[in-house]
């Protein structure tokens, strides 16, 4: 999948328009058209970050190079957390899943 079928993809699951999108992040809608169908794909680093954001998913996801879309819908949220919550949350994680090996 190319990195303008998953922003077309995750932007059309989230029922966001090109246009909404393209304005929130700053762009014209025929540049947003042109990332969507390939036409564009040397798509700026600040542009990605910013897709990311309205997206909520990675720039990672959007860039291919995270597989797994479990993260990039966490991404987020965790990233809202301060140090001390993120470390709780660690905390929390392992031990669901030392629970788990017990059981």
């Amino acid at each position: 999948m190319s990195i303008g079928e998953r922003i077309r993809n995750k932007r059309e699951s989230l029922n966001i328009s090109q246009t909404d999108l393209a304005m929130r992040v700053g762009i014209s809608k025929q540049t947003l058209y042109k990332y969507e169908n390939d036409i564009i794909d040397n798509i700026p680093k600040s542009v990605i970050e910013k897709i990311s954001q309205q997206l909520e998913c990675s720039p990672a996801f959007i860039m291919g190079w995270e597989s797994n879309q479990m993260n990039s819908d966490m991404f987020p949220i965790i990233s809202m957390l301060d140090a001390s919550e993120r470390e709780e949350l660690l905390i929390f994680a392992n031990n669901l899943i030392n629970r788990r090996q017990v059981d």
